[in-house]
């Protein structure tokens, strides 16, 4: 997933951060794709409907997921 998708899911890079329990400073330095860690957080709390990129799956396995939030 890019950060773009992740923040229209959300609504706001602020809830962005909030789901993952972090800064929203945190989130605007991240380039185009989030870090490896924050693509399993964001793919495990909206129960896959975002996913972790291919290459992030394939090095750390597939993350076990929450129910699916907002």
């Amino acid at each position: 997933m890019t950060k773009d998708q992740a923040v229209q899911h959300f609504g706001s890079q602020t809830a962005v951060a909030e789901a993952l329990g972090i800064k929203q400073s945190s989130v605007a330095e991240w380039g185009e794709y989030p870090p490896e860690t924050r693509q399993l957080q964001l793919h495990r709390v909206t129960g896959g409907k975002l996913r972790a990129e291919p290459e992030v799956l394939n090095k750390f396995g597939e993350p076990r997921v929450q129910k699916a939030a907002a």
